[in-house]
């Protein structure tokens, strides 16, 4: 007897199971899990077997787990840092900034818009926390090769910034892309009838 195939998802399903995933904190049950997947998915930019667990144990630093029917599928890991932020004109602002260090989905699972749902549900706890946290941006750091990420990012609003940024132990540069949490402080607008000299 043949075994039995399960008939191929459609694409409609296939984005609805994406839809459909619980986001969720990570806990300490999924740390293994969490540094196997970003291991793998990080392997050509370096060791993230040793880097995940070191931001991880930041008291600043919390990870968000996707899961879909009781399976993990991907991942973000974002800190809160405070100061050293770009500002459109001049040097460092002394604002606070949040850095999505890491998003990684499992192999099987990309190209699905599980890792367009995970960066957006980053891009939304940052931008609840922006006023009370005085975020002024989320920022991150993508390779310069990694053309599919820097699409993602670039079509859900994030913006590279021109600079040097290093360079992964891979090799690849980084480049820096930011998706502003406040807006720029304004010019005070001029009193009607005032004169300056």
């Amino acid at each position: 007897m043949l075994p039995s195939r399960v008939a191929p998802r459609s694409a409609d399903a296939e984005v609805a199971g994406a839809l459909d995933a619980v986001i969720r904190r990570a806990t300490a049950r999924d740390l293994p899990w969490l540094v196997d997947l970003g291991a793998r998915a990080f392997a050509a930019l370096g060791d993230y077997s040793d880097i995940l667990p070191a931001w991880l144990a930041q008291d600043n630093v919390s990870a968000w787990v996707a899961d879909h029917d009781g399976e993990r599928r991907g991942f973000t890991v974002v800190g809160i840092f405070v100061g050293d932020t770009i500002a459109p004109e001049g040097p460092p602002v002394d604002e606070n900034v949040a850095d999505l260090l890491a998003l990684a989905v499992e192999p099987a699972w990309q190209s699905r818009g599980l890792g367009r749902r995970l960066l957006g549900h980053a891009v939304g706890m940052a931008s609840a926390s922006a006023r009370t946290a005085r975020l002024r941006e989320l920022r991150l750091c993508v390779a310069d090769d990694n053309f599919i990420g820097q699409r993602l990012y670039r079509t859900s609003g994030f913006e590279r910034v021109v600079g040097d940024f290093g360079a992964y132990p891979g090799g690849q540069r980084a480049v820096r892309m930011v998706f502003p949490l406040a807006p720029a402080p304004m010019p005070a607008p001029a009193l009607a009838g005032a004169t300056t000299r």
